[in-house]
């Protein structure tokens, strides 16, 4: 019986190890098997700033250009999509080391990348200063000269309105295509725009929604001669307004809705902008303010319709109160000037 026993014994120690054999066997050919990570291919990666068909030289670190169109050239990223990562502060610089995926990152996160429309030139417009956004170059977009690819910047979408003199680029060309950021595929450059009066870079309009209507009710003497504006902030001043100006005078004609008395002041704020008493001036359409300004500019026509009488004109705007940044201004007829604040106090 005990012969029987050890005989059992050593027959399931031979299956075990039989087994265990196998299992190495098979583990060790899966691990021969494992196709590594591609390295990326090219080492070379390199970016070039000109302007006015001149090389801009690297000097403490920034590129120094002037607030007119410019041109960025990167060498060797073969037929590879260029993307551009572009932020108002060195951040992003310090952010991450390399390798890293793109998802366990803001500013190449997949499903986040803007194209941009290139004109007939093929210039395009380079979009800033939000996470999880980034700009995307792909070649039909840029010209391409033998090993080099030619993006040309015809405009800088400020639209956070926190450039403050410096922008930062981070290039991200992804040589293996595995989403995968390699220290050889990303390169950061810092540049220096001297911002003037005269440059373009940052001259596109950014237009804002509003609503107009006449008031032909001039009993109240608040209304006057001169462009004028009310900001109502809160339910206070909401009540003193509307006893000011007219309590019927902003009911909206065509949606029958007084949105100065029903918006939620604990959110937004609301500006009322009024021309003069007038037979004919009126404010024309949305207003605008160019990128990186705080200007908020109102345009002004002469009524093109029948003669309405005497009567001022006024638009509303709604604004979040995290995001209120602008001041008033009136483009009257060519003449920019700021707009007077009525005090509500």
């Amino acid at each position: 019986m005990e012969l029987s026993d050890n005989k059992n014994m050593m027959i399931k120690t031979m299956k075990i190890c039989i087994l265990l054999s196998v299992f190495v066997l098979f583990s060790c050919k899966s691990v021969r098997n494992e196709k590594p990570r591609e390295e990326p291919a090219n080492t070379n990666f390199e970016v070039i700033i000109e302007q006015n068909d001149k090389k801009i030289n690297e000097s403490n670190g920034f590129y120094t250009i002037e607030d007119q169109k410019f041109n960025i050239l990167v060498r060797n990223a073969g037929d590879k999509t260029i993307n551009i990562f572009a932020y108002h502060n060195e951040e992003m610089f310090r952010k991450y080391t390399y390798p890293v995926e793109c998802k366990k990152t803001v500013m190449f996160h997949p499903g986040t990348a803007l194209i941009d429309n290139a004109d007939k030139d093929k210039e395009i417009t380079l979009a800033l200063n939000r996470e999880m956004q980034y700009n995307v170059i792909p070649p039909e977009k840029r010209t391409d000269n033998n090993s080099t690819s030619l993006i040309k910047i015809k405009n800088i979408a400020n639209t956070d309105n926190k450039y403050n003199g410096s922008l930062y680029l981070t290039f991200l060309v992804d040589f293996n295509n595995d989403n995968i950021i390699d220290k050889n595929e990303v390169k950061n450059i810092s540049l220096k725009i001297n911002k003037s009066s005269s440059g373009i870079l940052f001259k596109d309009k950014v237009y804002v929604s509003s609503i107009g209507n006449w008031i032909k009710d001039l009993e109240y003497p608040v209304y006057s001669n001169e462009f004028s504006y009310v900001k109502i902030t809160n339910e206070k001043e909401k009540q003193k307004f509307l006893q000011s100006f007219g309590q019927n005078n902003f009911t909206n004609p065509y949606s029958k809705i007084n949105r100065i008395d029903i918006l939620d002041y604990t959110k937004y704020n609301m500006y009322i902008i009024f021309s003069p008493v007038t037979k004919d001036i009126e404010l024309s359409g949305n207003p605008y303010h160019y990128s990186g300004e705080n200007k908020l500019i109102f345009e002004t026509r002469t009524n093109r319709e029948a003669n309405r009488g005497v009567y001022v004109y006024y638009r509303e705007y709604r604004v979040e109160k995290n995001t209120d940044i602008f001041e008033m201004w009136v483009n009257d007829r060519g003449r920019l000037r700021k707009i007077n604040k009525f005090d509500l106090s």
